[in-house]
């Protein structure tokens, strides 16, 4: 069972559970309803009272019945709801490349562009455009970090600063580093060192 089945059969579960929880509130409510009415009339008949017994008696049953069913179909759901190893190793394998991003191997590690092959390949493209110049390194740090550019900065290559912010040029791997080591100074630090050096033209 992958993980959106998983998931779905979790909601479906919890969804039933709930409805059974508020058909239970509500035959409660009838019970100190009908025990109020019954307790603060005195001009009732026993007909009346008798009524008043059946139709309560009747709704509570239904609700009770709806319980039942609730809770069997929950607990039907959750029955069929296996983890083990090898299904985690499927979902790993099933994640599309867009999911698989470059990612922290560990806090406060020496950066390795070994261990980002997406970065990488994004990097080689970038390098394959015909608007890097000297000034491309700074401009991919400075919009990839900060997501800003300063005026100065980004006139010294107009034509590449447009193709990066429309995303002609992709950053997205380069913008994925330095968000999932933002408090990691040392790291931020090595990689800006390795994009200075690596994106030239």
């Amino acid at each position: 069972m992958n993980f959106q089945n998983t998931t779905e059969r979790l909601n479906n579960a919890g969804k039933r559970l709930k409805e059974a929880g508020i058909a239970y509130i509500i035959i409660l409510g009838i019970l100190i309803f009908t025990v109020l009415i019954a307790s603060n009339t005195t001009n009732m008949n026993a007909d009346e009272y008798l009524i008043l017994y059946i139709l309560s008696s009747v709704i509570c049953f239904i609700l009770t019945f709806v319980i039942a069913i609730k809770l069997v179909g929950a607990g039907e759901y959750l029955m069929e709801i296996t983890f083990n190893k090898k299904e985690e190793i499927e979902i790993e394998e099933n994640e599309s490349e867009e999911e698989i991003t470059a990612k922290s191997i560990t806090k406060n590690t020496t950066f390795n562009f070994e261990n980002y092959p997406l970065l990488m390949d994004e990097i080689k493209k970038i390098l394959s455009s015909a608007f890097i110049d000297e000034h491309s390194a700074s401009i991919i740090i400075s919009f990839c970090k900060n997501h800003t550019l300063s005026k100065e900065l980004a006139n010294k290559n107009k034509v590449f600063v447009k193709k990066i912010v429309n995303s002609k040029i992709k950053t997205k791997e380069i913008q994925t580093v330095f968000q999932n080591h933002k408090d990691d100074e040392k790291f931020i630090l090595l990689f800006e060192s390795f994009l200075d050096s690596t994106i030239i033209k």
